[in-house]
């Protein structure tokens, strides 16, 4: 949404399973590249499941202050 800066809006992940990610089960971009970044807005989780994800469930939520991780039930992460 860059240059815009234009927030996420009304967006929900329901029932989603992320299985042997190599690296992160969910990715937020915190700087892609230069002037863009971080993600701004929010997004609802519900039954999302990480399952073995190589380095870390979720990437970038404390580097997204502009950015709401709602977790709403049945997460595991």
């Amino acid at each position: 949404m860059y240059p815009n800066q234009n927030p996420m809006q009304n967006v929900r992940l329901e029932n989603i399973n992320v299985n042997n990610a190599p690296r992160y089960g969910i990715k937020l971009v915190a700087s892609a590249e230069q002037g863009q970044g971080p993600v701004l807005g929010a997004a609802s989780f519900t039954n999302v499941k990480l399952n073995n994800s190589g380095i870390k469930a979720i990437y970038g939520e404390d580097k997204s202050p502009g950015f709401n991780v709602i977790r709403v039930s049945g997460n595991n992460w």
